[in-house]
């Protein structure tokens, strides 16, 4: 059965179900490796904040990630379990207590893979799920990032990002701001996923007094000069 949830994507993945109705937190919510083998071990802290016992229930599923940024999650656990163990399907939390998860490579046979571990907690018929989500490569990223396309939305300036790796790369950067030849702002564009072989739009700051705006960024091989 598939289940398909879109959640906005920001300056950072983030996808949080209020981290299971403030009766559970969980830390971290995203796992990012690269140079993962079978074996490479992650670990997952569940702490219970209620003065009572609480029962979390793990299961897996899978994550795509679309051009403008949104999450696409897949309930099926076909293809997570391949690669990923937890171990247990559950986990009981006494009043205040903590627990670590351990989720372990158990086939690397894979160059990038995005995985999503689901944590559930029923708590007087209504549910609660957490997604951890897993962005994993067996190798790093040797080229730098490309510009496709420099355009403008509703919403201000947009760049069409293209990852040509075959292992995911977090996009990292800032904007300068100019106006009338000089720097007036400096803005950093925050933490965006891009995931192998894929493309990302990347909003910049919308400035209608700019003269200029240019995108320095480790992950592109040259500055953007955008000319509004």
């Amino acid at each position: 059965m598939r289940t398909a949830t879109y959640v906005l994507a920001a300056a950072v993945l983030l996808l949080i179900c209020g981290q299971l109705q403030a009766a559970v937190l969980v830390s971290p919510v995203i796992i990012d490796a690269c140079q993962v083998k079978a074996g490479t071990e992650f670990v997952i802290t569940l702490t219970n904040i209620k003065p009572e016992s609480q029962i979390v229930y793990l299961d897996w599923g899978w994550f795509s990630l679309h051009t403008d940024g949104t999450v696409e999650l897949d309930t099926a656990v076909d293809i997570a379990v391949n690669y990923l163990d937890a171990v247990s399907t559950y986990c009981s939390l006494d009043p205040g207590a903590s627990r670590k998860i351990t989720v372990k490579v158990i086939n690397q046979d894979f160059t990038a893979i995005t995985p999503v571990l689901f944590l559930s907690l029923t708590k007087d018929q209504i549910q609660s799920r957490l997604a951890v989500l897993f962005v994993l490569s067996t190798a790093v990223a040797a080229q730098p990032l490309q510009v496709e396309q420099v355009y403008r939305s509703e919403s201000g300036w947009q760049i069409r990002a293209v990852n040509p790796n075959s292992a995911h790369v977090f996009f990292t950067g800032t904007a300068e701001i100019y106006q009338a030849g000089e720097v007036v702002d400096r803005i950093p564009l925050g933490r965006y996923l891009l995931l192998a072989n894929s493309k990302r739009d990347i909003p910049l700051p919308a400035n209608q007094a700019a003269d200029r705006i240019v995108v320095r960024s480790a992950q592109l091989r040259n500055d953007l000069v955008v000319l509004p």
